[in-house]
This record gives C-alpha cells, sequence and structure tokens, in this order.
C-alpha cells in the first residue's frame, strides 16, 4: 500500500514540475518571441510577435502595445483598449457556413462585411452590432484547417490597428 501511496505521489510532484516548467517556458518564449521591426507605410515603430506552438501564427502589431499569450488567446493591449485574437475549431467545411451559424447563435446585425485572403487563406472582415447588448465589434474571421481565427476589437479607435495587425496575420503549420 506504501508503494502505491509514493507512486501516487511521484507521479503528482511530477506533473506539476513538468507543468510549472511548461507555464515559465511558455512566458518565456512570449518576451522572446517579440521582435522590433518598422511599418513603412504607418510610419510606426512595429515588432512581430509569434504565438506558441499552440495558436501558431505571427503578426506585426505597433511597439506600444502589450502582447500577452495565454493557452488559446492572445490580447493585444494599448492602454485601456485591446484587439484580442481567439481560434475556434470547427466542422464546417468553409468560412461561409461558420459565419452563418456563428450568426444564428446570436441577435446580430452585420453593417459591414468584406470577404478577402490573408496569408493564402479564405477571410472576412466585418463590422457588428450586437443588438441584445448594444455593442460593436469590428473582427476578421480567418479560416484555417477547420479552425477560425478571429481578430476583434470594440473599440472603433483600434479599428486601423486591427486592419493592419489581421493583413499581417501569417499561419505558422
Amino acid at each position: 500500500m506504501n508503494k502505491r501511496i509514493l507512486l501516487a505521489l511521484s507521479i503528482i510532484v511530477t506533473s506539476v514540475l513538468v507543468f510549472s516548467f511548461h507555464l515559465f517556458d511558455t512566458n518565456k518564449n512570449n518576451e522572446n518571441n517579440i521582435s522590433p521591426t518598422r511599418e513603412v507605410s504607418s510610419g510606426k515603430e512595429t515588432k512581430t510577435f509569434t504565438s506558441s506552438n499552440v495558436l501558431n501564427f505571427s503578426i506585426v502589431v505597433p511597439s506600444e502595445y502589450d502582447v500577452t499569450e495565454s493557452v488559446a488567446s492572445v490580447d493585444i493591449i494599448n492602454s485601456n483598449n485591446k484587439i484580442s485574437i481567439i481560434r475556434n475549431s470547427t466542422n464546417h467545411a468553409n468560412l461561409i457556413d461558420y459565419l452563418s451559424y456563428h450568426d444564428s447563435l446570436r441577435n446580430i446585425e452585420n453593417t459591414l462585411t468584406i470577404e478577402e485572403m490573408i496569408d493564402g487563406y479564405e477571410s472576412a472582415a466585418r463590422i457588428s452590432h450586437y443588438t441584445d447588448i448594444d455593442k460593436h465589434v469590428k473582427s476578421y474571421f480567418i479560416f484555417i484547417n477547420s479552425d477560425v481565427y478571429i481578430l476583434s476589437t470594440e473599440d472603433e479607435e483600434m479599428y486601423e490597428d486591427l486592419d493592419r495587425i489581421a493583413k499581417s496575420f501569417k499561419y505558422l503549420p
């Protein structure tokens, strides 16, 4: 019986150590995955952020923005304003089917939808009005291998930066 308890404790301690190391390594990698660049079109100093191998993408963001990554999302923050990036897995065959399903679950009015290609992948940009909570959100939806990356902000003053960040999106398989 004592051997079983000792074995169980060993497994638990090892698991905690491995998980702690992974968290430390992920945070360390986030700091190392930002490199300075210069965006010519806007004249702003920028940096390139490369996500962990869980999310698999890189983006170019203005240098004054803070970028933080959690397990399933990335937040790009400037003062009190935020752009979020999440990845949703889906069973839909294409972006149009995904968006139709997405909209059917919400009280939403899309005021503008532009279909385009980002990094060679099917994508759409749109401004949506969530009528039940009276909120406007600009979002980019990028469909890659049955996953949908959603880059979005509620802050109208962030729309231009969201446009540039979305267009810089690169999938890293």
